[in-house]
């Protein structure tokens, strides 16, 4: 059976901190090679100018309307109003649907009062925030998401790598416990997705790739799982479209 993918994670541009580059040409034959009908496209968490990697997601954007949607990532240490001003620009120009906190390279507790505005931001432009839950720790714990989930509940909270292989019961945990936190499978093996599965319902479910050659097993594992066709349809695509382009 053929099912229409939603890659809610993928980076394009220039990461600092790996020496990675990747050409959006580059991106959307991948994504074409392996079925992928849509992407979220996020910058590296580390780069030199978040002003040019957005704007290289913007251009992607306007050059493959019907394939990339945006997402922002910059330091959590920026100005606030110089962060709200950048997400505001990303909206406007380019209609990015969405906000990225990288606490494994944007070293700041969750729980902490001074990332509030992230979450005010969030809320003022209506954008779903994805959260790193896996390398990172103490700061990318997935337990820690459940206060801010608490203290802004109209924002839609998405655990990326939902916690990792260590630490996905405690994805489960915060998504049980929250209306508006989601889990994102990439980097999992498919026995964890069937725990997860037995109590997140599928509709709070999605998956990315993150790096280009995972393109292939991230979505071929969802395809492949002993799960209900609704099931693989929600985590393959109604999901992400629930949280990104509604």
């Amino acid at each position: 059976m053929s099912y229409p993918i939603f890659d809610t994670h993928v980076h394009l541009g220039s990461a600092r901190h790996s020496g990675r580059f990747m050409e959006t040409e580059t991106m959307l034959e991948l994504l074409s090679n392996n079925g992928v009908q849509k992407a979220l496209a996020i910058p590296f968490p580390v780069v030199d100018d978040y002003h040019l990697e957005h704007d290289r997601i913007g251009q992607a954007i306007r050059q493959y309307p019907d394939v990339f949607l945006g997402c922002t990532s910059m330091y959590p240490y920026l100005k606030a109003g110089e962060y709200r001003d950048e997400v505001q620009r990303c909206v406007e120009e380019y209609g990015f649907r969405a906000m990225k906190f990288q606490p494994q390279y944007h070293p700041i507790n969750p729980m902490s009062d001074k990332i509030n505005f992230i979450f005010e931001i969030a809320s003022e432009f209506n954008l779903p925030v994805i959260c790193q839950t896996n390398t990172g720790i103490p700061n990318s714990l997935p337990s820690l998401y459940i206060r801010p989930a608490r203290d802004f509940p109209e924002v839609k909270l998405i655990l990326c790598h939902a916690g990792g292989s260590i630490f996905y019961h405690e994805a489960i945990l915060a998504a049980s416990l929250c209306n508006n936190v989601y889990l994102e499978l990439s980097t999992l093996v498919e026995n964890m997705i069937l725990d997860i599965l037995a109590t997140i319902p599928s509709h709070k479910i999605l998956i990315g790739s993150d790096l280009p050659e995972c393109i292939p097993t991230e979505f071929g594992k969802i395809k492949t799982l002993q799960i209900a066709e609704a099931d693989k349809e929600n985590i393959l695509w109604n999901t992400g479209e629930q949280l990104f382009l509604n």
